[in-house]
Formats: C-alpha cells, sequence, structure tokens
C-alpha cells in the first residue's frame, strides 16, 4: 500500500521552483530547443565581442558575415544622449562610409535599423546616426547628429553646419579622421564604427 503525503510548499520555495523552473526555459532557449518564445523576449540585439583588428568594416568568413573593427578607438560622448558606451551588436552591420563637406552615405551588410528598434526600413524615430571627429585617429569625439532609418542611407551635414548637439563645424571638419555608427535612441546597441579614408 501506497502512501501519499502532501506536503504544503512555502512562499519561499515556491519562488525557488519558479526561478529553477525559468531558467531551465532559458537553458534550452539558448541551446535551441525552445520553439515556443515569444518575439517579445527576442527584441534585444545580439552583442558580440569585438574581434582582431584586421581592418575596417565586414569580413566574410565561412559564409557569415562578421564585425571587424578596429581596437584601440576610444569613444568621448559629448550631446545627448551619452553614445560612447554603446555595445556593438552583430545583428546590424554597415560599410562604404564616404564623406565630404555636403554630406556622407554609407551601406547595410547585414540587418538594418529594425535591429537597433526600428519598427520597419522607414521609420527614424528609434535609431539614431552618430558622427565622430578625431585629430590621432584614436580619440573619437561622437554625438547624434540626425535621426535614421534604413532607407536613409544618405545624410546631409546641415545639423553639424548648425551646431546641433554641440557640435563644432569648424573643429568637426578640420579634424583629419571621421567616423559614423547608428545605435538605438537609448544609446545602448550600436553597428560596427566606420572610419572614413
Amino acid at each position: 500500500m501506497k502512501i501519499e503525503v502532501k506536503t504544503k510548499m512555502s512562499k519561499l520555495d515556491q519562488f525557488k521552483l519558479k526561478i529553477i523552473k525559468e531558467l531551465q526555459r532559458l537553458l534550452k532557449r539558448l541551446q535551441g530547443d525552445c520553439k515556443d518564445i515569444d518575439p517579445q523576449d527576442t527584441a534585444k540585439p545580439q552583442e558580440v565581442e569585438n574581434t582582431p583588428p584586421t581592418g575596417q568594416g565586414i569580413t566574410d568568413i565561412e559564409g557569415e558575415s562578421r564585425v571587424n573593427e578596429q581596437q584601440n578607438l576610444k569613444l568621448h560622448s559629448f550631446g545627448s544622449p551619452n553614445v560612447g558606451k554603446c555595445r556593438l551588436t552583430s545583428d546590424a552591420i554597415i560599410k562604404d562610409f564616404r564623406m565630404d563637406k555636403k554630406g556622407m552615405s554609407y551601406k547595410w551588410v547585414k540587418g538594418g535599423c529594425e535591429a537597433l528598434g526600428a519598427k520597419d526600413k522607414s521609420d527614424a524615430s528609434a535609431t539614431l546616426a552618430i558622427c565622430g571627429y578625431s585629430n590621432d585617429g584614436i580619440n573619437y569625439h561622437v554625438t547624434k547628429f540626425d535621426w535614421i532609418s534604413t532607407s536613409r542611407l544618405t545624410r546631409s551635414w546641415e545639423n553639424v553646419y548648425d551646431h546641433y548637439n554641440g557640435i563644432d563645424p569648424d573643429t568637426f571638419f578640420k579634424a583629419p579622421h571621421h567616423c559614423f555608427f547608428i545605435c538605438d535612441k537609448h544609446g545602448n546597441y550600436r553597428t560596427n564604427i566606420l572610419i572614413d579614408k
């Protein structure tokens, strides 16, 4: 004869069990076995480690796009928001930054502003165009100069000339080195950083 003994779980034990179940669910997700993940759960971009300093832009390695940026760059943010601490994501990769006195251009390699929080290719309310300048090629003074969407592959320097967000156009254009990247409006995640050559 089997006797069942029912015991009442304390609130602490119930909480522990809930945490264990959540950790098990996350482990399954990491292993790729979880099929019923809420799409809202996966909205956070995938953060990646910087790769060795073998050049600018992207490199195709075994069929995968991989971010490849200069390792010794130091970003000094001014204006708002503080974009100097943005974390690199592999979900949004850009290339071919070009600039002149009128404006700049770039191309998408992977993802788009949607990977950084935009609703669609034309949504410019969630992502920022960041420009920077440097006198030594290492220390870049960076700030937002415009809002941007995936469909906007060119931007004029109109806001730079208008001293937008504390930018001094004379200092900006006299600098020998310039950079560009795109980040979410909170300054948490960014594309790779491109340097104008």
